[in-house]
């Protein structure tokens, strides 16, 4: 439960390569109002653990943009101070920066059958609805991609949520 969304194995790997990485939460930020207390637990779940990846993702974005400002600082340091102790470690993270990093979120939206308790039901059944929910979700999400990737430089989000309209975030 310490990640719920493991972005580190993708976004760790240094790489100068343009990078599109698919993360797949299976709960999501923003779901329909409930009328039980099932529903009011089921959400709160879904909340806390949905809450987790998007805070893992600024984590990541915020980390991308302090690496490009920081090779944008380097640059702007003389030849002669590059080699300085007090700047190398700073010039050294700023070197980390990839060059594009398109991720693609795709939150899970839930399917007909789901019940209160679905993160705890394991049914072959209730799998898989879940399982060809995901695959026409994936099908549609690439489709709607298509080139929008992120530019040189850039860790650009596009969201998604099941067949709601592909958005940046």
């Amino acid at each position: 439960m310490t990640s719920n969304l493991p972005l580190e194995a993708a976004l760790d790997e240094p790489t100068s390569d343009e990078r599109l990485c698919i993360a797949i939460d299976l709960f999501r930020r923003l779901g329909p109002e409930f009328r039980t207390v099932g529903q009011s637990m089921d959400r709160q779940l879904e909340l806390l653990l949905s809450s987790q990846s998007w805070r893992a993702l600024q984590h990541f974005r915020q980390r991308h943009e302090l690496r490009r400002q920081l090779r944008l600082l380097g640059s702007q340091v003389p030849e002669q101070q590059r080699g300085d102790p007090a700047l190398a470690s700073a010039l050294a993270e700023g070197s980390k920066a990839e060059k594009a990093i398109t991720l693609l979120m795709l939150s899970h939206a839930g399917v007909p059958h789901d019940t209160e308790m679905r993160a705890f039901d394991f049914s072959r059944p209730s799998l898989a609805e879940r399982w060809e929910a995901g695959r026409s979700d994936m099908s549609h999400v690439l489709e709607t991609l298509g080139s929008q990737r992120a530019a040189l430089g850039e860790f650009t989000v596009h969201a998604f949520s099941g067949r709601d309209a592909m958005a940046s975030a």
